[in-house]
C-alpha cells in the first residue's frame, strides 16, 4: 500500500468511532481505490498518477469519514430508539396497572418513584438520541476517541441507578405478598431499556469538534476545559490512559469538577496534539 493511499485511509477512519466499523471501510475503500487505480493506468497514467487520480475521485477525506460516522451513528440510534420507545410504552402500561390494581399506600409511592426515575432517565436519553440522529453535537467532528470498552463512571452510576430499582421492586414484591395481593411489579422491559441506554450513552467513547468534546451526551466547550493531564487506568489496563480535565463554571472560572475521557494508547497521542491545539 503506497504511503498517500494509507494516509488517506487513516484520516477517512479518525472520523469513525467505532473499531470494526473503521476497519471494514478501510477494507471496503482500499479495494475501490485499487479499481480506480488499475482503470486509470490502463488509460495510460503513471502509478503515482492513478493513486492521485484515485484518491481524488474517492473524495475529501474529511467530508467522507464525516458522513459515514454520522450516518452510521444516526442508523444504531434509530434501531435503539424504536426498542427502548416499545419497551418504555410496555413499562408504563405494566406500571399503570399495577398502581390501579392495589389500594397498598407504599406500593403506589415505589411506582410514583418508579415513572419518575424513568421519565427523568428517559428524557435524557432521548434527548441525547435527538442530537445523535439529527447530527445536532457531530457537524464539525475533528476526532473521534474509540470505545474503550470498559466501565465509566457514569456506567457504575446508571449501574447503582438498576440496582436501587432492583431493591425497591423487590421491596414493593415483599409489601404485596404480606398484603395477599402480588402482582407482577418486576417489569423486564424496564431492565432491559437502562440497560441499552447505558450502552447506548456510554460506548461510543468521547467526540472531539471544533467547538469542544462530547462525552456521553454531556457537551464541554473549550473555553470550559481550564487544565488537562495524562493518567494511569485505575483499573491497570495498559491498553489505555485517562485524560483527566479539570472544568472552569460558567464564568470561567476554575471549579473542583472533574470529568475524565479514557482513551485507546493508539490514540494518545493523536488526542494530546489536538487537546494542547484548541487549550493553547
Amino acid at each position: 500500500m503506497s504511503e498517500k493511499i494509507n494516509e488517506y485511509l487513516e484520516e477517512v477512519t479518525k472520523y469513525i468511532y467505532d473499531e470494526d466499523k473503521a476497519n471494514k471501510v478501510k477494507e471496503e475503500f482500499l479495494d475501490h481505490i485499487y479499481n480506480l487505480q488499475e482503470e486509470y493506468m490502463e488509460r495510460g497514467l503513471s502509478n503515482e498518477e492513478s493513486v492521485d487520480k484515485a484518491l481524488l475521485n474517492m473524495g475529501s477525506a474529511k467530508e467522507v469519514g464525516r458522513k459515514l460516522n454520522s450516518s452510521y451513528i444516526s442508523k444504531k440510534s434509530k434501531i435503539r430508539l424504536c426498542i427502548i420507545a416499545i419497551n418504555l410504552i410496555i413499562c408504563f402500561i405494566s406500571i399503570g396497572f399495577n398502581f390501579h390494581n392495589t389500594d397498598n399506600f407504599f406500593i403506589k409511592l415505589g411506582l410514583l418513584i418508579e415513572v419518575i426515575s424513568i421519565t427523568i432517565y428517559s428524557g435524557i436519553f432521548f434527548y441525547g438520541m435527538y442530537n445523535k440522529i439529527f447530527n445536532k453535537l457531530n457537524i464539525n467532528v475533528i476526532y473521534q476517541i474509540r470505545s474503550v470498552n470498559k466501565p465509566s463512571t457514569f456506567q457504575a452510576i446508571g449501574k447503582k441507578f438498576i440496582l436501587f430499582y432492583i431493591i425497591l421492586i423487590c421491596g414493593m414484591t415483599v409489601i404485596n405478598i404480606i398484603e395477599g395481593e402480588f402482582s407482577s411489579n418486576f417489569t423486564l422491559e424496564f431492565f432491559l431499556m437502562q440497560l441499552l441506554i447505558i450502552k447506548e450513552s456510554f460506548d461510543t467513547g468521547a467526540t472531539i469538534c471544533e467547538e469542544g468534546l462530547i462525552i456521553g451526551y454531556r457537551f464541554i466547550k473549550w473555553k470550559e476545559i481550564n487544565s488537562n493531564m495524562w493518567m494511569y487506568s485505575y483499573r491497570d489496563d495498559k491498553s489505555m490512559s485517562e485524560l483527566k480535565l479539570d472544568l472552569n463554571n460558567k464564568n470561567g472560572k476554575p471549579t473542583l469538577r472533574q470529568t475524565i475521557v479514557k482513551v485507546r494508547n493508539q490514540q494518545k497521542d493523536d488526542v494530546s496534539k489536538i487537546i494542547s491545539q484548541y487549550l493553547n
